[in-house]
């Protein structure tokens, strides 16, 4: 287990090492510590015993480090804590207490922390679990797996496909072409067939969001 007991964080300069903010920045004790850079910008991630005993992440503004968003936002203490960062996007895996010790994932969307899964086979807060991002920032988790004697195993974060209504009503021409064999992936752009819009002005488009690594689940264009 990674520990801090001095809360202190350091960056080499030159030949020797200077205080990056203030020395003893955290509220209380961290343990568990994760340290990521984002375009040399420091962000740490803690079991805070200084809220909650819950996990925490801090940034550095240039000045001081301060807290991403909200202090405490794991449900319960975790341990194992790990941070990556994707697109300045910051990422935490851990083992949540409150859920067997299994790994849960989260990420920072700019307004909250957010849920991303849980991996239900791991388990254990003797083995660390490792998070890893692929180019895209699909979240990959390395653990040990109960559910499989005890040895160590590797998942990876599983987006579904998309599928795209279209209603021919309100379009001013065009059509979506769609493939039941390919189904659209999140992030995908929709293709219009010919000239025209999906949208004629008295009709809207309306967007099903699944969840957060989602994009949406259907479009359907309703009469206002």
């Amino acid at each position: 287990m990674n520990q801090i007991q001095t809360k202190l964080l350091l960056r080499n300069y030159g030949t020797s090492w200077e205080n990056v903010g203030n020395a003893g920045f955290t509220a209380g004790a961290a343990y568990n510590t994760s340290l990521a850079l984002n375009s040399g910008i420091p962000y740490l991630a803690f079991y805070d015993a200084g809220n909650g005993s819950k996990a925490s992440v801090m940034r550095f503004d240039g000045t001081k480090l301060g807290i991403c968003w909200k202090s405490g936002f794991s449900a319960s203490s975790p341990s194992n804590v790990t941070l990556k960062i994707h697109n300045g996007i910051p990422y935490v895996a851990y083992h949540d207490q409150s859920n067997s010790n299994r790994v849960t994932v989260k990420k920072y969307d700019g307004m909250d922390w957010v849920h991303i899964g849980v991996v239900q086979n791991s388990g254990s807060t003797y083995t660390c679990s490792i998070l890893a991002l692929d180019p895209n920032g699909i979240p990959y988790v390395e653990y040990h797996d109960i559910a499989n004697s005890n040895k160590q195993s590797i998942s990876k974060f599983s987006l579904p496909a998309f599928s795209v209504s279209y209603n021919g009503n309100g379009n001013t021409g065009g059509a979506v072409p769609l493939d039941p064999n390919s189904p659209y992936e999140p992030c995908e752009s929709i293709t219009v067939l010919g000239p025209g819009t999906l949208e004629k002005p008295v009709f809207r488009s309306v967007a099903g969001i699944q969840n957060q690594m989602a994009v949406v689940t259907h479009i359907a264009l309703v009469q206002q």
